[in-house]
């Protein structure tokens, strides 16, 4: 059994917090080869991983973070956890019991372990943090509503359940699409690389990993442009290049339609930490 950590504790040293409409705000900053014993939280809450990487050891499954990585924690969940080298910072968000509960009245809410890397959580999750960040007279408001558009992205996976397998053929395009997502792929040369035909590749594609084809390869492409963004310095044109996009006007579009800043934005809030 590991021990109760009650409401805004955390291992680790706050940077930030704040409260709000039955939601409670706290950025925190994890040592290198940080370990924490063993533990469980009062109340449920969202873990939104900022920076660097960790591992977490769950009852039966191990749980592994990278940036914009989005994980929910089931109130009462046990669990222990070990950051690695370069430590990590998180935005957590507990929930209130009270607004639990009016998700669970008003869909199919199953109070169960989540993770979701990247992709739209990613992004919402970097607009909620923007807003943290910023706090002026309406991001208060902001903040609930991209709270609760990221419950809905975990009701969504929680929908699919662990029945659902894309058949091989999917599976493999996606991971072709993962490998390869800076160069110009089409969907005509994917669906030829894994046998099947365009259209039948764009229809399943989008029904089971619910985006597109072109959505998938530009998440990806950000995904990417947010690391390099953090670790150097290089020209934007250059990262523009490096991950897939023919220009920088291009490229700064497509990020901020993804993550409501620009790239340079970006670049100035994750060095003010």
């Amino acid at each position: 059994m590991g021990f109760r950590l009650h409401n805004c504790s955390f291992h680790g040293k706050v940077v930030k917090t704040m409260e709000l409409a039955g939601l409670r705000l706290t950025e925190i900053r994890y040592d290198p080869n940080l370990r924490n014993p063993r533990h469980s939280h009062e109340d449920a809450y969202i873990g939104i991983t900022l920076d660097g990487n960790s591992t977490q050891l769950c009852e039966d499954r191990v749980r592994s973070s990278k940036p914009w990585t989005v994980m929910y924690h089931p109130a009462g969940e046990i669990h222990s956890d070990q950051f690695h080298e370069g430590g990590a910072r998180e935005l957590n968000i507990e929930i209130a019991p009270s607004r639990l509960e009016g998700l669970r009245q008003r869909s199919l809410f199953a109070d169960c372990p989540m993770d979701l890397n990247g992709g739209k959580a990613g992004w919402v999750a970097a607009r909620l943090y923007r807003e943290f960040r910023l706090m002026d007279e309406l991001s208060g408001v902001a903040i609930e509503g991209l709270t609760i558009e990221l419950m809905a992205e975990i009701l969504r996976q929680n929908l699919k359940g662990p029945r659902f397998r894309p058949p091989a053929w999917l599976r493999q395009a996606n991971e072709l699409i993962h490998d390869r997502f800076a160069e110009r792929l089409t969907l005509s040369t994917i669906a030829e690389t894994v046998g099947v035909h365009p259209v039948h590749l764009a229809r399943e594609f989008h029904r089971c990993m619910g985006c597109t084809v072109g959505q998938r390869l530009r998440q990806l492409r950000i995904e990417r442009a947010c690391r390099l963004l953090s670790q150097n310095d290089d020209p934007l044109a250059e990262i523009a290049l490096a991950v897939g996009f023919s220009d920088q006007s291009q490229f700064t579009k497509t990020f901020q339609a993804l993550t409501g800043m620009t790239p340079s934005q970006y670049r100035r809030l994750k060095s003010s930490r």
